[in-house]
């Protein structure tokens, strides 16, 4: 019984923190990025994992950010070229929790499913990814498609946050 409610309790704390999004962005210190004002999408086959309705969310995003910031879809003449990646890995973490009942500290083995988003911006020219922004979230495996829905775009937004680097 002590057990269950400890359990309870935990599973509980974890829902209430929310998603959680950790964000990397890595750039070209030599690129002019301030020269960017048309973008375009590689032409690239959704992963076999991913759903179309993910891969559509992260386009979305992406272009709903990218114009608020003022640069235009080109598909003729871009000058610099958007490309994502998604992924999902299994995974285990032990989280640390008081059993207060017990007057004991302990830990509880969580399992969850690390999601990847990866936008890359590519320069047209020489073809070498110049900008790199990923962000890895852990959403609540009992979410909302909504939820869901929230959370891509908010993963998107934070990967985004500080494209261009130098502008």
């Amino acid at each position: 019984m002590k057990k269950t409610i400890v359990l309870a309790n935990l599973a509980l704390i974890c829902t209430a923190c929310g998603p959680s999004i950790s964000v990397s962005t890595d750039w070209d210190r030599s690129f002019s990025f301030g020269a960017l004002g048309t973008y375009a999408w590689v032409e690239q086959e959704r992963p076999e994992d991913a759903s179309e309705t993910t891969a559509v969310r992260v386009q979305r995003g992406t272009d709903r950010v990218l114009q608020e910031r003022g640069f235009r879809r080109d598909e003729n003449d871009p000058s610099f070229l958007v490309a994502y990646q998604l992924g999902a890995e299994d995974r285990e973490r032990f989280v640390p929790y008081n059993q207060a009942l017990l007057g004991a500290r302990s830990t509880a083995r969580v399992e969850y499913t690390a999601n990847t988003i990866v936008i890359d911006v590519i320069d047209p020219e020489s073809n070498e990814v110049v900008w790199r922004g990923s962000a890895e979230s852990f959403p609540n495996s009992n979410a909302t498609v909504e939820e869901q829905s929230d959370l891509i775009r908010q993963t998107v937004e934070k990967i985004l946050r500080d494209f261009p680097p130098d502008a």
